[in-house]
């Protein structure tokens, strides 16, 4: 007689496996897409964060500039098309919503960071919403300090690790 083990999966880790599963699917048509350059960097209930290492900058010595990608999970186009749906933009649109692209400044010294430009995209990534984010304006016009555990934590991490210590 075979004997057969059986392994029992908590609901967080079956929720992980399919959190994955699904990033994995997001990345294929992206990196068709948009090429190899975009580089995972951190993931939560919302999004799967993506920066491009082709694409940092360093105007400053303690300031780098990054382009960031922001693919959807299902919660996150919900979030996301709920904002967008304060400026007005239309419906037809929002149904597209497939990700957004962020241009930002990560001051290493400082440990924060500013919104440079952000725009969102549909699944073949054509800009949609006309750019639009006037609700979100103070984004732009003000730093954040990079939280604990966030996205922007991760970043960090990757892009401001040669400034530790100077």
């Amino acid at each position: 007689m075979i004997k057969t083990k059986t392994f029992r999966i908590s609901n967080q880790e079956l929720k992980y496996f399919w959190l994955a599963f699904y990033f994995f699917l997001l990345l294929i048509p992206a990196a068709l897409v948009w090429g190899a350059d975009w580089q995972f960097y951190s993931a939560n209930e919302y999004y799967f964060c993506l920066y491009d290492p082709g694409r940092v900058t360093r105007p400053e010595s303690d300031v780098v500039q990054v382009w960031t990608n922001w693919i959807a999970t299902k919660e996150g186009k919900k979030y996301r098309t709920q904002e967008m749906a304060r400026t007005k933009v239309p419906k037809s649109v929002l149904e597209r919503y497939e990700s957004t692209q962020v241009r930002m400044a990560m001051h290493c010294a400082d440990r924060t960071y500013q919104i440079l430009s952000i725009s969102d995209y549909d699944e073949q990534q054509r800009e949609i919403g006309n750019g639009a984010r006037a609700c979100f304006l103070e984004e732009f016009i003000t730093s954040h300090p990079i939280g604990k555990n966030s996205s922007e934590e991760d970043l960090y991490k990757i892009l401001c690790s040669d400034q530790k210590g100077r």
